[in-house]
């Protein structure tokens, strides 16, 4: 029994160890991570509004012909997230792998907020804004 919990907790990066699998996270997240609908609206070929200003400005250049109808749709947004990782002495040896997961959504994404917890609270993501991973994690030693 005690074999079968060791092969799970076996960690498996797939092709090209941990490096390429963080630089196919950066490159996919910003077309992967989920999104939500704005408030405003933006132009688009088919929605649910009209827009009028459109619609009404094409109208006098055809002398009051509404030949189409201008159409509105919500503008998505990035969804907002938010990382706690876990630096405490039973979590040692994973932290500095979630800090290079942490690392590679900051970079992907705009709405991504980072906090590691131990014995306190740290706010990481100015720190992890930085471009090379070495200096940011150099820039918050925790």
């Amino acid at each position: 029994m005690a074999v079968r919990a060791e092969a799970l907790a076996e960690r498996r990066f797939g092709r090209g160890g941990p490096s390429e699998a963080l630089r196919r996270l950066a490159r996919e997240a910003p077309h992967r991570l989920p999104r939500r609908r704005g408030h405003r609206r933006v132009r688009a070929r088919r929605g649910p509004w009209a827009d009028l200003r459109k619609t009404l400005r094409e109208s006098a250049r055809n002398d009051g012909w509404v030949m189409r109808l201008g159409r509105l749709k919500r503008r998505p947004r990035a969804r907002k997230m938010l990382l706690l990782i876990d630096v405490s002495g039973s979590m040692k040896a994973r932290s500095e792998d979630n800090l290079r997961l942490a690392h590679a959504l900051v970079q992907a994404a705009p709405n991504v907020e980072v906090f590691s917890f131990g014995t306190r609270l740290t706010r990481l993501t100015r720190a992890l804004r930085l471009k090379r991973r070495e200096q940011a994690l150099a820039a918050r030693r925790i």
